[in-house]
């Protein structure tokens, strides 16, 4: 039994440079490329696991780029659709979405008794074990979703699985930050990204998972494991073994599922990942925050003073580009991802900048852009000092011990103080009232403006939002008795201190 081709069949939604909208096979997407905007869908995750899994066909219809070299001719050239259709043409028995032997993403030998529902496959859904806030799927009874959407729902799962009971691992990049150059078409797009191999060696061994033998149930019930093999592989890993399931008037309703092969950390790193030096030896991916990436966007640019290259790949092949007058523009970055805690995912989220022109000639861009955070940081801190010492003053009165915050039975509970904190939201909104104005700073990058004006706006800034986020908190307060007025008059100083030094720093630029 054989359906549904991902070559041929309608399935990845687009936008084209017109402003239309449609659906499109593997074929027809990347022949059409330089007429296609942006890939769009309203699941952040679905995009990104597109443009890896286009780039993974890429990589392998090529062999490459193996160097700068090639990278920046492709580039110049455009893609060579006659490799890319001899490819798919050649592997044409890999792409059937249900299919006795090979069904794409999936593996044959999973049984139907690891049945699921098919919203098992997505982020954005409740299934028969967890539930999703605002989601009011029933899975009981379930609507049977198209094809199309099983299709991208797997690609999706390959990239995105997270944690779990069962020996359920996580993807190789499942709560990383994703970084997508968007650049003036959907083939320059995927061109910017596609990052050249560490050597050639990769080449010949990098398989995405249409390209290898499914394994058996029972090597998939010994709990796989390995490195991997390429960028093409970490863009379409096993995460998850999986089979979709027809009801009698083929519909799909259900999905077997269970564990697939576990991924093991080597020196090959995601091309689109930001990463961190761990304490002990190797290395982290730098993942999401409450507050955005904006807030560690240092850590996405590159660091002309280190070796390490922690910066995304995709990042740096873009700086290659720029410097060869390739781009010669701010271009725009797709950011996306989400986070999780154990077998739960806590939010996912799709993110936009600008990157400024010419940042690989801006040697000290990053440096730049972390002593701007480290200024709005120590503001951050001044405001939860003030918080702190109000917490203690009015929660306790002086006739009571605080509960510190602790670790019971491996889970972190917040202490008396903590707890007061959060419950203001006052920090929250300081950086929700920052956010914004850091958007302000890049553009201002964009256009070449001086180092010390964009230093003083954002001193402005920050001066702004933390007198407005502590003002409106005590402001509330004020209400109150004369031992709640004191005792704010008197938490109030650190972030007084805070606005006074923000204050003398910013009169030095006028």
């Amino acid at each position: 039994m054989r359906k549904f081709n991902l070559i041929d069949e309608k399935w990845i939604p687009v936008r084209f440079l017109n402003g239309e909208r449609d659906e499109l096979g593997i074929s027809s997407t990347l022949l059409r490329s330089k007429e296609i905007a942006v890939i769009e869908d309203q699941s952040p995750l679905v995009v990104a696991a597109l443009h890896r899994f286009l780039l993974a066909v890429l990589y392998r219809a090529l062999e490459g780029p193996t160097d700068t070299a090639m990278a920046k001719e492709l580039f110049r050239q455009g893609i060579p659709m006659e490799k890319i259709m001899a490819y798919l043409e050649k592997w044409r028995d890999r792409f059937w979405l249900f299919d006795d032997e090979y069904p794409f993403g999936q593996n044959p030998h999973v049984p139907e008794a690891e049945i699921e529902p098919w919203t098992k496959l997505t982020a954005e859904h409740n299934t028969s074990t967890t539930k999703v806030l605002f989601d009011h799927t029933d899975t009981t009874a379930l609507t049977p979703i198209s094809f199309a959407s099983a299709a991208r729902w797997i690609v999706s799962t390959l990239n995105f699985s997270v944690r779990g009971g069962r020996g359920y691992r996580p993807s190789p990049s499942a709560d990383g930050i994703i970084c997508i150059p968007i650049w003036q078409d959907l083939q320059q797009t995927l061109l910017c990204s596609l990052v050249p191999y560490p050597n050639k060696s990769f080449v010949a061994s990098d398989n995405p998972i249409w390209e290898r033998e499914p394994l058996s149930y029972s090597e998939l019930r010994k709990g796989r494991e390995r490195i991997a093999d390429g960028y093409a592989d970490i863009y379409t890993w096993q995460s998850r073994a999986m089979r979709l399931l027809l009801t009698t008037d083929e519909k799909v309703e259900k999905v077997a599922f269970i564990p697939g092969i576990g991924h093991v950390d080597s020196m090959l790193r995601d091309p689109m990942v930001p990463y961190l030096v761990r304490r002990n030896s190797g290395f982290d991916q730098v993942g999401f925050e409450e507050r955005g990436v904006w807030a560690s966007f240092d850590s996405l640019l590159p660091d002309a003073n280190s070796t390490e290259n922690l910066e995304p790949k995709v990042i740096n092949n873009l700086a290659t580009l720029s410097r060869s007058r390739l781009i010669e523009a701010a271009i725009p970055l797709m950011v996306m991802g989400q986070k999780f805690k154990n077998a739960s995912v806590e939010f996912w989220r799709l993110e936009r900048f600008t990157l400024p022109i010419g940042i690989s000639e801006y040697k000290y861009l990053k440096t730049e852009i972390n002593e701007l955070l480290s200024l709005s940081n120590s503001a951050g801190d001044s405001l939860k000092w003030s918080l702190s010492e109000l917490a203690k003053m009015m929660i306790t009165k002086g006739d009571r011990e605080l509960m510190p915050d602790k670790w019971v039975n491996g889970k972190f509970k917040l202490g008396d103080v903590s707890k007061f904190i959060k419950a203001t939201n006052v920090l929250p909104q300081y950086w929700t009232l920052l956010e914004p104005h850091f958007h302000t700073v890049l553009s201002m990058y964009a256009v070449g403006s001086n180092s010390e004006d964009i230093r003083r706006d954002w001193l402005k800034s920050i001066r702004s939002a933390l007198r407005t986020a502590w003002g409106q908190y005590s402001s509330s307060l004020s209400t109150g008795d004369a031992w709640v007025l004191r005792a704010v008059v008197k938490a109030s100083s650190p972030t007084r201190d805070k606005l006074k030094e923000l204050k003398n720093e910013i009169e030095k630029y006028q």
